[in-house]
């Protein structure tokens, strides 16, 4: 009895180990991170970078500026790139980020030292921003729809006071 207890155990202690080797493997397979002029996996990168979620992107409710504040989703960022702005780059061409939505957002990097510095030349002393839009691929048509919902109740309505009350108040005040 207790034989068969211990190989059972075993058995499926195997397996479940088999399935996270499997999950690491598959992991490491979608770590590529897009840079300068390609997109390299991140095990054989060589400077400091740091990769943003873009599903985090699309919590934000924020329509209008949708990457304001981009920079907070960064471990290690107090507040600029060392102390001043950063060059943004959207699909390789300089410009603001304002204009570009959280829905077209494919991958953000973040370069922090002075290897931005050698890609991009002295514009990016202060830190680079690559910001990669989604491009079309030859599938079936699809459509993605986000909504939000929400109700806008007062906690409470004031109490208006009626105008016998007002004028008291009102004398008592001037006088």
């Amino acid at each position: 009895m207790n034989r068969k207890f211990i190989y059972i155990v075993c058995v499926i202690s195997i397996f479940l180990f088999q399935l996270r080797s499997i999950q690491a493997q598959e992991k490491n397979k979608n770590n590529l991170v897009n840079v300068a002029f390609g997109t390299v996996e991140e095990k054989d990168l060589t400077h400091a970078i740091s990769t943003v979620n873009t599903f985090e992107l699309t919590k934000k409710t924020n329509n209008t500026n949708s990457l304001v504040g981009l920079e907070s989703l960064v471990g290690g960022y107090t507040g600029n790139i060392w102390g001043q702005g950063a060059l943004i780059l959207v699909d390789g061409v300089p410009r603001s980020a304002s204009n570009v939505r959280a829905s077209e957002v494919e991958s953000v990097s973040v370069l922090k030292d002075a290897a931005a510095v050698v890609l991009y030349g002295s514009r990016a002393s202060k830190g680079v921003i690559l910001i990669t839009t989604k491009r079309g691929k030859n599938e079936p048509m699809s459509i993605d729809v986000r909504a939000n919902v929400g109700v806008n109740v007062p906690k409470s309505y004031p109490k208006y006071l009626d105008a016998d009350c007002y004028m008291t108040l009102y004398n008592e005040a001037c006088q």
